[in-house]
């Protein structure tokens, strides 16, 4: 079932994007090096914000020539790997996030494989711990958490860094979890100076197309170095598609936050 036609959601569609992968994907920002076919010598660092059995998507400084890519290379738990790479994509994180290519693993050895899963299943142990202590999601139980946290991908931004703005459509559909720092959310059309809402850590934020089914009227903007767990359209989509508990439970987290900041604003207006 498709997010815009889901009985508890109305939302704007978006044309589907060849990141909406089913397999199972947690966050993960690590260095990272691609190999090209053209010169297996030299590489291009990057770094990861997800990893599946599937495949990785990587940030780059730069737009990359990704139907080159021949492998890609990390560490595992301190050992080294490298992994042949299939199918390419490149898309734009949104905000000040820059350039990001997906990369589709192809030919893991059975002892790769094991040692991917149990990587993606301790890292997911991690954020879902994280998850299930933030307000709406608190009643998630552990294997519930870890489910979530296996539909994630993560996003570090300096001070003054632009998350996302009104407008930007894909970017602003992502439901975000701050981590660390602190977010503030302003007016997108930049008319007014005023702050609508300082996000703290463990405070979601973001996804009004997604949770409400109307545009995005804020810009969300980092006052200091922030981590971020986020979400994409995608990514709720799938867990509608194939969890819908958890789909509908993210949801109802998300309008819970925005409902509060709305009811704030209100009593500052009038007050």
């Amino acid at each position: 079932m498709a997010l815009s036609s889901h009985p508890l959601i109305t939302v704007k569609p978006i044309n589907a994007h060849p990141s909406r992968r089913g397999s199972a994907r947690v966050a993960a920002m690590m260095p990272v090096d691609l190999v090209f076919s053209y010169d297996a010598s030299n590489t291009i660092p990057a770094r990861s914000i997800d990893i599946g059995m599937g495949g990785m998507c990587v940030q780059t400084t730069s737009m990359i020539d990704s139907d080159a890519i021949r492998m890609v290379r990390f560490s595992l738990d301190g050992n080294r790997v490298g992994f042949d790479v299939g199918s390419r994509w490149n898309t734009e994180l949104g905000g000040n996030g820059g350039p990001a290519t997906g990369l589709v693993f192809q030919s893991i050895d059975e002892t790769s494989q094991n040692n991917l899963w149990e990587y993606i299943q301790k890292r997911g142990r991690d954020l879902g711990a994280f998850l299930s202590s933030c307000e709406g999601l608190d009643q998630l139980n552990f294997e519930e958490a870890l489910e979530l946290a296996l539909a994630t991908r993560l996003r570090e931004v300096r001070a003054g860094d632009l998350i996302y703005r009104g407008g930007d459509e894909e970017a602003s559909s992502a439901i975000s979890v701050l981590m660390t720092g602190s977010v503030s959310l302003e007016p997108a059309n930049g008319r007014y100076s005023q702050q609508i809402a300082k996000v703290e850590p463990r405070e979601l934020f973001g996804g009004l197309p997604v949770s409400a089914g109307c545009a995005a009227f804020e810009r969300a903007v980092a006052i200091e170095p922030s981590r971020i767990l986020e979400f994409s359209h995608y990514a709720v989509e799938n867990l509608l598609n194939t969890k819908p508990h958890l789909g509908v439970c993210l949801l109802r987290a998300n309008s819970y936050h925005w409902m509060r900041r709305f009811a704030q604003t209100l009593d500052r207006t009038i007050s």
